[in-house]
């Protein structure tokens, strides 16, 4: 069943374990949780527990142990989007996302887990003045 959202095409930089490499993806923010179609993933809003933009220099001794020689690559002052989230085993992923509209995706992802954490059911809609370019209407599920 596909139930709409809005989707910010994204570059996944790593921090999930079963996939190693960068890759462009889609983050689908749905009413029910985040979808990464390119990854099969569904991210319930009740299992995120942080969301941050944070930029290289706030992850520097992060981002050689979650990507490797790639994390010396950023530049200092690029922001990215930080989704941690427990996966159905029970285990902690953090997952970085580059993406030009990396503030208004934080925002609207905080908003979204803030409000299925208190038990309000969440509406996507867009921040500020509007969807902008990155930023479009898509399915989520």
């Amino acid at each position: 069943m596909a139930i709409g959202g809005l989707s910010f095409k994204a570059e996944y930089l790593g921090g999930h374990a079963l996939f190693p490499k960068k890759m462009k993806c889609t983050l689908v923010v749905g009413p029910a949780g985040i979808a990464i179609p390119e990854m099969g993933l569904s991210l319930p809003y009740e299992r995120v527990s942080k969301v941050q933009v944070i930029t290289q220099k706030e992850v520097s001794a992060l981002r050689f142990a979650l990507l490797g020689v790639i994390g010396l690559l950023w530049k200092k002052k690029k922001k990215m989007l930080l989704i941690s989230y427990t996966d159905d085993t029970g285990l902690t992923h953090d997952m970085l996302f580059g993406l030009k509209k990396v503030d208004e995706a934080a925002g609207l992802i905080y908003q979204q887990v803030a409000a299925a954490k208190r038990g309000v059911s969440p509406q996507p809609q867009a921040m500020g003045s509007g969807l902008g370019p990155g930023l479009m209407s898509g399915s989520g599920f």
